[in-house]
């Protein structure tokens, strides 16, 4: 059997699982602490709240919608109940026990187990390849003997075969033979067993302190329905058909129970009793209705066949086929169907199988079985049997009780049938104590009987009956006693047994199942577990999550609580001191569907995030639209996309309170795709972002690892797919720079950069531009749907449609490398920047930048399909030993185009127009330097990268020497631009990053479209040292005509093993104006690539601004408060701060007695302490000031003062004046209290 997958494809772990549903508390082994009980569990808190949802959702979906009628029957069933039922004769499995150990075992599992290791140790000896079923294998008890491996005779093999595909049919004596001719033993010990014994399931008990009346617990709840049945008809008002339904707890006495929940002792049972009239072929009323649902059933014709292929089909289908017997049965069959799939479970492991006719109970007529895959194989969770009229039958024949439907006819019916008179005063007497066993033996004879006893009796005068228990069993009657007559009654009352169709509900094992189905967890961390409950089974709909335990935040989180408890929706609050994300991923674990951010931004205008479990997509509304959301949501009305397209999507946001900015970012979705070889260039389709294209390689002589370019389908958010794959030459340098040039709807033209190889360098001969035309995959018609099959022939389809066309091959610079002593010292191409994607025709110009030349060189030209020096429209020489850090193109007007360069000191700036042809150097200008410390010789900082956000604005990235970190520097290029001149840039705008970051290794920029008010937003992101790229927004205010802070938005951790080598964002291309809601999510992709052969792009949400605008520019973060407020606030929170410490200053100072008390801070102490630290102040005198210190001898010790006392009392003032006084007399005193101890 293959192994069980998540709906996300992920193999379901189930000891992963199994932990963390115990670790949640779903359920837990009873009485654990003195070592549990086996086959018994308890439910915890979130176990109880989805056992009564599957209870409450049983109820509403069959009984209120069917008009059922419930009834609650005890537990406790006397033994001769049972006993007419057949449950005491037939309810027992047969079991075996090791007489030395006293282990027991189930005869026809041990059997099973034991045989099937013998013909495992066969093939293995035979060289056979061995599958091991786990179904099976995980139904085993683990604790056998591994098979020896030995070869069986073949006839052997024919006979262990033969006894397993008939296991189910045995009884006791017929295992009892096969355990003593194969040698079956303990496996664990290798002992002989006592032979089989029947074992009642039932749990047997005595009611009453007398033990005179035997009892069992109940294995079922349908008995106590059945002895109700003339009361719920009488109830019902004798209307037929109707139902019976019952919940409560059942028990069996398993031998052997495991499997966790799935069979135990005790357990919860959902049953249904339908009452049918059997003449009419057991029509339903509500057929119609069910009869297009389709059904994948497994019959009982196909496993005998030794097949468990199911056939879907549509139950009217069946029905009229004849594979389900009737309507009835068939319509209950397709209810439960319904019912299942809105629990949760994954429709392609719902099958229905019948059941074998050596495997049917006792009662059952006909039976489906509705299964669930799980990791322990298909499990039997509800039972659908047609019990006939089996258990009212026997019930009425064993009472007398009227367990039947007496209806009147419409028309009188007349019948004839043969009637037996008997005479009473003789037949008394004669049969004495038997008269009534012979009575009732003579009145259950049938018609054709009667018939021949009354010819009998007329040509011999005496008949003979058999009546068991009476004499010699036989009686004979003659016609003194007897008379049989045919007669002709009329009948206006027909009076039958109605069948019943019973639906039979194990909720403990579709508990389990349905935990399965809706297990999987998070891509990349399968330790975040999640459960995919529907709202409706959910324990907790809704989870409120404070941002922090700030004190502002508990009111509204108590409103929303007290709100929803009254709604009826149950939630919980997790104001722990937990991070948000742990506190979702916890919750995540206990399947809680949805999520409430209260913020602070809800403390401004009560606004909150509502966030989906399953995509982690997150709206913001006010509090009466989340809260109407809510409850649409949780009873069914609405989806989660339905919402989504309604409410405006939360992409995160900046705020400040209090003085602190506050970020909140909701997850990035991810993909990651592992490559054949090290990436060091990127580039999307600008005009597709859901193609991407990367390259690298191992360059030349590497062994084993080649060079190539691939396009990737980045379509989906979680998946990259390689869908072309472009094998280069190994002779030559691994590729360095590339860009995606010309994109069509079926292709695309990228430049590439790749130095030939070293041989070729040294001729002067390094073609290192190249071009290829690389064919898209053909477009599917729907990428939602498709089976497998057809996805398969997509693929071979696209090998062969799909091609790459190598353009040009071409050397643009003129720095050779030639005659150099080291390579090293040769002209590589290192860097390739195209201007910005507008359309189809609009003109772009590219640059290439050289690396490890004598003298850099960057070389502008038409970036055309097929370059060539005719292209070129300007060259740059530089200094000898300079290189070109970085290179960025924005469009002006006019095929104009301002350029940007960076030596890592220095900023160039110039204009260049693409009508242009020349081999010139266009006009240079130093627009910035970094200053450097006046009289230090020290490293200055560096710049790594650079990229325009506009004509009049240039973003830097600036590092830290010695790896102490990285910052963002934003220069004004303004008046650079309005005077066509190049001239000094102003700084702008600086930001220091995170300092773990240590160095900033790759810049990119990309702009979000302008509304109307030309207001924008640009994203920004940085890749530094640490694996991680933090990810910034800033703001263009045109009626300022600047940008406004540089924010952040969130850092993206860990994102590939080892260094980064290039990010780039996807092109932005906003929809069309008017948004309407049928205009799709708009969101940015983000690439980074690395040495260590990975890429991974990350896909960024963006939201509409303002949100309910028909016009709206897209944001990732919603505008803050502008900055001049920000500043103002700052400001003030600052004045604030050192106002406060001076004060304290002032303060302490009086407390200790060298300032005057301008507070009369002394005046708040307490005596007691007050007495410990205060001093009083006295004033200095000037004279005594103006005395040389060198000239003061030293003096006696004054007289201490009571510095005990305050300052204040008669006491101090008069030791105080005696010490001014001395003080006023001595010309040697040079201080005011040289001798006052402190």
């Amino acid at each position: 059997m293959a192994a069980v997958s998540t709906k996300t494809g992920q193999v379901v772990d189930r000891t992963v699982l199994e932990s963390l549903l115990r670790r949640r508390l779903f359920y837990t082994p009873s009485f654990e602490i003195y070592g549990g009980v086996s086959g018994l569990y308890d439910y915890g808190p979130p176990g109880c709240a989805v056992v009564n949802n599957i209870v409450d959702m049983w109820r509403k979906h069959f009984v209120l919608e069917e008009d059922m009628l419930e009834v609650d029957c005890t537990m406790l069933t006397p033994h001769e109940i049972l006993k007419t039922s057949g449950h005491v004769e037939k309810f027992a499995d047969w079991m075996c026990k090791d007489p030395k150990t006293g282990e027991i075992f189930r005869a026809d599992h041990l059997v099973e187990e034991v045989l099937e290791a013998r013909l495992k140790g066969d093939k293995e000896a035979r060289g056979q390849k061995v599958v091991v079923d786990e179904e099976k294998e995980a139904k085993k008890k683990k604790k056998a003997k591994e098979a020896k491996v030995v070869k069986l005779e073949d006839a052997v093999v024919k006979e262990y075969e033969d006894i397993l595909a008939q296991i189910d049919n045995y009884d006791g004596p017929e295992l009892e033979q096969i355990i003593v001719k194969h040698d079956i033993r303990n496996p664990t010990t290798d002992g002989n067993l006592l032979p089989p014994v029947a074992f009642n399931l039932m749990f047997q008990t005595s009611i009453g302190p007398s033990s005179n009346m035997p009892g069992y617990l109940r294995p079922e709840t349908a008995q106590g329905q059945f002895l109700n049945f003339q009361k719920l008809l009488d109830f019902n008002q004798q209307s037929m058909p109707f139902a019976s339904a019952s919940i409560g707890k059942s028990f069996r006495n398993e031998i052997s129970p495991r499997a966790g929940l799935l069979r135990v002792r005790e357990f919860l049972m959902a049953e249904i009793e339908h009452y049918v009239d059997p003449d009419g072929g057991k029509k339903h009323g509500r057929f119609e209705e069910m009869k297009d649902i389709e059904l994948a059933l497994l019959s009982r014709d196909v496993q005998l066949s030794g097949s468990t292929q199911t056939t879907n089909m549509t139950i009217s289908k069946a029905v009229e086929i004849g594979l389900v017997d009737n309507e009835t049965l068939g319509y209950f069959l397709a209810r439960i169907q319904l019912f299942l799939l809105k629990l949760g479970v994954d429709p392609s492991k719902l099958r229905f199988r019948q059941h074998m006719a050596n495997e049917m109970a006792h009662y059952a007529a006909d039976c489906w079985d509705a299964e669930l895959q799980t990791s322990y194989g298909w499990i039997e969770c509800v039972g659908c049997a047609d019990r006939s009229a089996y258990d009212l039958t026997v019930h009425k024949n064993k009472t007398g009780a009227p367990l039947v439907v007496r209806e009147p006819r419409a028309e009188p019916l007349k019948i004839e049938e043969w009637q037996i008179d008997l005479e009473k005063k003789k037949f008394g007497p004669r049969f004495k104590k038997d008269g009534k066993t012979v009575e009732a033996a003579i009145e259950a004879l049938s018609q054709e009987f009667r018939e021949k006893l009354a010819l009998d009796l007329e040509q011999r005068g005496k008949i003979e009956v058999d009546v068991e228990g009476v004499g010699s069993g036989k009686v004979e009657l003659d016609k003194e006693l007897i008379k049989i007559e045919k007669r002709t009654r009329v009948e206006n009352v027909r009076e039958y047994t109605p069948n019943v169709i019973e639906p039979s509900f194990g909720i403990g094992r579709i508990l389990y199942s349905v935990m399965e189905h809706v297990y999987w967890s998070r891509e990349g961390d399968e330790a975040r577990g999640v459960l995919s409950f529907p709202p409706a089974l959910a324990p907790t709909k809704v989870l409120i999550v404070p941002l922090s335990t700030h004190a502002s935040f508990r009111p509204l989180s108590h409103r929303l609580m007290m709100k929803m408890r009254r709604m009826g929706i149950s939630n919980r609050v997790d104001d722990s001191s937990a991070s948000i994300g742990k506190r979702y991923a916890r919750n995540d674990e206990l399947g809680t569907p949805f999520g409430i951010t209260v913020d602070f931004q809800s403390v401004k205008d009560n606004t909150f995030t509502l966030r989906d479990r399953d995509s982690t997509k997150q709206v913001r509304a006010s509090e009466e639209d989340i809260l109407q959301a809510l409850k649409s949501l949780v009873e069914g009305d609405e989806t989660w996309e339905d919402v989504r397209k309604r409410l405006p999507e939360f992409t995160g946001q900046e705020i400040e309170y209090g003085g602190l900015i506050i970020i909140m970012a909701p997850a990035i979705p991810s993909a990651k795709l592992t490559i054949s070889c090290p990436l060091f260039a990127a580039d999307f389709d600008p005009q597709n972002h859901g193609f991407l294209l990367v390259a690298g390689g191992g360059g030349e002589g590497r062994s084993g690892v080649g060079n190539k370019i691939a396009l990737l389908d980045a379509r989906k958010r979680s998946k990259i797919s390689e869908v072309v794959d472009i094998e280069l030459s190994r002779d030559e340098d691994s590729v360095t720079s590339l860009a995606a040039a010309l994109p069509n709807d079926d292709s695309i033209t990228t430049l590439v950069g790749i130095n030939s190889s070293v041989a070729e360098q040294k001729r002067n001969n390094n073609q290192h531009l190249r071009s290829f035309k690389i064919d898209y995959p053909p477009r599917k018609k729907s990428s939602m749907t498709g089976s497998i099959e057809e996805e398969s022939s997509l693929k071979e389809q696209d090998q062969v449609l799909r091609q790459t066309t190598a353009l040009t091959r071409v050397s643009l610079f003129r720095t050779k490398g030639a005659g150099q002593q080291s390579s090293s010292m040769g002209t590589y191409q290192r860097i390739l920047r195209l201007s910005p994607w507008n359309g189809h025709g609009a003109p772009r110009v590219a640059a290439i930048a050289t690396g490890l030349a004598p003298s850099g060189e960057i070389v502008l030209f038409h970036a055309t399909s097929t370059p060539s020096a005719a292209d070129v429209i300007g060259r740059i020489r530089l200094n000898s030993d300079e290189e070109a850090e970085d290179v960025d193109i924005v469009d002006l007007d006019g095929g104009r185009f301002q350029v940007a360069y960076t030596n890592g000191v220095d900023v160039f700036a110039f204009q260049i127009s693409s009508a242009t042809r020349s081999n010139g150097s266009p006009g240079v200008t130093c627009i910035y330097s970094i200053p450097l410390p006046e009289g230090k010789s020290i490293s200055r900082p560096k710049f790594r990268a650079l990229r325009f956000l506009s004509p009049t604005a240039l973003l830097l990235l600036q590092n830290v020497p010695g790896r102490k970190g990285c910052e963002l520097v934003l220069l004004d290029l303004q008046q650079t631009v309005s005077a066509h001149k190049q001239t000094s840039a102003r700084l702008s705008h600086r930001r220091k990053l995170r300092k773990a970051m240590q160095i900033g290794l790759g810049l990119d920029v990309c702009n979000l479209g302008p509304n109307i008010e030309n207001d924008q937003q640009a994203m920004i992101a940085v890749s530094g040292l640490d694996q991680s790229i933090e990810i910034l927004t800033l703001e263009y205010n045109p009626r300022r005509g600047d940008y406004g802070k540089l924010r952040s938005y969130t850092t993206l951790r860990e994102v590939h093993p080892i260094s980064m080598t290039k990010i780039c964002f996807s092109t932005f291309l906003p929809p069309q104006h008017p948004v309407t809601p049928e205009t799709p999510p708009q969101y940015v992709k983000l690439a980074s690539v690395s040495m260590g052969n990975t890429v991974v792009v990350h896909t960024f949400p963006l939201s509409p601004c303002p949100p309910s605008s028909r016009s709206p520019r897209y944001v990732l973060a919603m505008p803050g408060e502008s900055d001049v407020w920000a500043n103002f606030t700052s400001g003030t929170a600052a004045l604030l701060s050192i106002l406060t410490v001076c004060l304290l200053l002032q303060a302490f100072s009086e407390i200790r007695g060298v300032a005057p008390p301008y507070l009369g801070a002394t005046e708040w102490l307490p005596l007691d302490v007050r007495a410990a630290i205060a001093r009083p102040y006295h004033e200095p005198p000037l004279h005594a000031l103006t005395i040389s210190s060198a000239t003061a001898p030293m003096r006696t010790p004054l007289p201490s003062t009571h510095h005990h006392q305050s300052p204040h009392d008669p006491d101090v003032h008069h030791a105080t004046d005696t010490i001014d006084k001395t003080i006023d007399s001595d010309p040697f005193v040079d201080t005011p209290f040289p001798s006052i101890p402190s």
